[in-house]
């Protein structure tokens, strides 16, 4: 079975095509007409899930927090736990984030996991990065960097397109590199040449 409250909470979902799936919140789940094992409370949380058999995607999802998730239409498998996570997320697949805005500009990106406020915020298309801290790889306006590993406050806050496969550990540890690829620093207000 499903569960539904609040006003105009999956009010499409059919029974036969949905199944264990709970919307709580005000137009949480709103255009989605089936489900499967999706958990969304919040205001609007999920508000654009399509679950299509024939297209595939838009099952397994949690959502949790205002809006959060509000722009996935076929992702699925992902896990997004505070205001606005992963809210442009429309396609992508099996991303964890737990913040206040946490990879928020992600689109169709996969495999990604941010833990804090504001981290991996900006990536429209990044893959397969890890980021924990306040705007650790939070990075530029739409950059599709991918397989970074950023642990600390703000490190790689700045990385953008090409700043792929990066590994910066330690507060605001390579803030500043914007495109350079492959690098290691490790250490407080570590800077590249």
């Amino acid at each position: 079975g499903n569960l539904a409250i609040g006003y105009q909470a999956s009010p499409n979902i059919d029974s036969s095509t949905g199944s264990q799936s709970t919307f709580i919140g005000y137009q949480s789940g709103n255009i989605a007409t089936s489900s499967l094992n999706t958990t969304a409370v919040g205001y609007r949380t999920l508000a654009s899930l399509i679950t299509d058999p024939a297209f595939g995607g838009g099952y397994e999802n949690s959502a949790l927090g205002n809006a959060s998730m509000y722009n996935t239409t076929r992702g699925y498998s992902n896990s997004a736990f505070g205001n606005y996570s992963l809210y442009n997320n429309t396609t992508g697949y099996e991303n964890s984030a737990f913040g206040d805005r946490a990879l928020l500009s992600n689109t169709t990106g996969f495999r990604g996991s941010a833990f804090g406020k504001s981290a991996l915020a900006n990536g429209g298309n990044s893959s397969s990065s890890v980021a924990f801290g306040y705007s650790a790889g939070a990075g530029s306006g739409g950059h599709t960097k991918q397989g970074g590993t950023y642990i600390g406050t703000e490190s790689g806050a700045s990385a953008s397109n090409n700043s792929d496969f990066n590994t910066f550990v330690g507060y605001r540890t390579g803030y500043s590199v914007t495109t350079g690829s492959n690098n290691i620093a490790i250490g407080a207000n570590i800077e590249l040449p």
